[in-house]
């Protein structure tokens, strides 16, 4: 086991964990804004941080005082190791959201990720991303496709699906119609 505290310049300045089972928690501060941060770290399987409560369970709050810095959550992924990280490749997921309750058992109903949609080039200006919607129907545990936001920028709706909007207006059958005003 493993806890310090840090006061001088640079570091961490919190960190607890245990020698070599690759889980921590630490608070970084260097002195700069732009590398402040927490880490939870857990190289183990199994969940990395869980909340619980009785009234806003799981709140995460990212706050932002003024115009020009955005509140973030940002999902990372290389292959590698955080140390030394090499390039994403096509296939890889990059994050993941996941809606879920209890049938019977916790599960998602609802999930939306990233996923590289080709080998990311290596020189910072290559990232083809998907963006992926995907649904459970009534009477289902399974989750389904239902949308995909291409790098491309091509919308795909499931084949399956219809697309709907307000005033009379959609697309059955791979055909676009329109109706009212």
């Amino acid at each position: 086991y493993a806890v310090a505290f840090e006061e001088n310049s640079g570091g961490d300045k919190i960190y607890m964990g245990i020698t070599g089972t690759g889980g921590a928690f630490r608070v970084y501060d260097d002195g700069s804004p732009a590398t402040r941060y927490m880490e939870l770290n857990n190289t183990l399987s199994g969940f990395l941080c869980e909340f619980e409560s009785g009234g806003w369970a799981g709140l995460v709050n990212v706050y932002s005082t003024t115009a020009t810095q955005r509140p973030t959550i940002a999902f990372r992924h290389s292959r590698g190791s955080s140390a030394s990280p090499s390039l994403t490749l096509s296939g890889d997921w990059l994050g993941d959201i996941q809606f879920g309750g209890y049938d019977a058992a916790m599960g998602a109903g609802a999930q939306i990720y990233g996923i590289a949609a080709a080998d990311w080039g290596g020189d910072g200006t290559d990232r083809p991303t998907d963006l992926v919607f995907l649904t459970c129907v009534d009477n289902s545990s399974t989750l389904t496709e239902r949308m995909r936001i291409k790098s491309t920028g091509v919308v795909e709706i499931a084949a399956a699906g219809q697309l709907e909007f307000g005033g009379g207006y959609g697309a059955t059958g791979g055909t676009l119609y329109a109706t009212g005003n």
